[in-house]
């Protein structure tokens, strides 16, 4: 399936799409693309919140109830313009992806639905479009853009908050549990990722004047990083035992994978009320749902096995997620 041509149909669009040059400059929270922990983060999240799909019979499925056999083909045109996917599974695999980047960078991530339609109004088709989200602001049902654009003569940008419709913004969210402690645990990431030595110690190393242990430095800072990232689980991609038993390296990563589970089941949820949204103007209904994932159901239940004693390797515990 080809991507749907847009030529000659009329967009609804009102916001600046994603990675924009104002995107970069407008909120330092871009940096966490860069720096060494949050980077890794923001690639482990995006590469497991949803494994690259296999096919059906060995791995999992994205399936679609819908009133119309023909919205299958809207939805892929409307969720995956990068790679030009024509299969449902992999169209939601690659916007998962995309979204869970911008959730755990951001907080939060917007896309506008945008609604094409043809030269006597009827709408033709729609697409979810990202917003750039350094300079989108959602506040009490309020969306607003911080939109930079050139003016005519191209010597000046234009500054502006430009409102968008509340019902044409879909707000995909971190799971509840973890908003509040979001921005503390990426800045705390942010500054031990570009702090991996203190600023005097290589000096000190060749004319020593401050007694300084390279090895206490590590520890602490692995400490400082475990600490900042135990709402999520995340181990920072150490396994080792040293200093900690495997019971907790596998308590860890469950809790991590609880968080997943509940990461892409808020992205799916979300994503349905967009389609029940656009169905409402489309005449449609429409639903998507997983087939032969793991949930944060099956996690509790890993938990309470390996609280109870009952599951006695690392792979017993962790490779119903892993493979999912």
């Amino acid at each position: 399936m080809k991507k749907k041509s847009e030529s000659g149909l009329t967009s609804s669009q009102k916001s600046v799409p994603f990675y924009n040059d104002a995107d970069l400059r407008l909120n330092d929270k871009s940096r966490y693309y860069y720096a060494a922990e949050t980077s890794m983060l923001i690639d482990d999240v995006q590469l497991l919140v949803l494994r690259i799909p296999k096919r059906a019979k060995e791995g999992y499925e994205i399936k679609l109830s819908a009133s119309d056999p023909r919205v299958e083909a809207l939805i892929i045109n409307a969720i995956e313009s990068r790679y030009g996917r024509n299969e449902l599974t992999h169209s939601v695999y690659e916007f998962s992806k995309q979204c869970a980047g911008v959730l755990i960078a951001y907080g939060q991530a917007a896309y506008e639905i945008v609604y094409l339609s043809t030269s006597d109004g009827k709408i033709d088709s729609f697409r979810l479009s990202p917003i750039a989200p350094s300079g989108f602001i959602a506040k009490k049902g309020k969306f607003q853009q911080y939109q930079v654009t050139p003016i005519a003569d191209g010597t000046k940008l234009r500054k502006q908050l430009v409102d968008l419709p509340a019902d044409s913004v879909l707000l995909f969210e971190l799971p509840e549990n973890v908003r509040a402690g979001h921005d503390q645990m990426m800045q705390s990431l942010a500054f031990a990722g570009e702090n991996f030595i203190p600023e005097f110690a290589l000096p000190n190393m060749v004319k020593p004047t401050v007694p300084f242990s390279l090895d206490d430095f590590s520890l602490s800072r692995n400490i400082a990083v475990a600490k900042a990232t135990q709402q999520i689980g995340w181990n920072a991609r150490n396994y080792g035992t040293e200093y900690r038993f495997e019971h907790y390296v596998w308590h860890r990563q469950l809790i991590f994978y609880k968080f997943l589970c509940n990461l892409r089941e808020g992205i799916l949820r979300t994503l349905n009320e967009g389609l029940t949204r656009v169905g409402e103007r489309m005449g449609f209904r429409a639903e998507l749902s997983f087939e032969n994932l793991p949930s944060a159901d099956d996690v509790d239940a890993a938990l309470k096995k390996l609280h109870d004693g009952d599951l006695k390797t690392f792979s017993e515990v962790l490779d119903p997620f892993r493979s999912s």
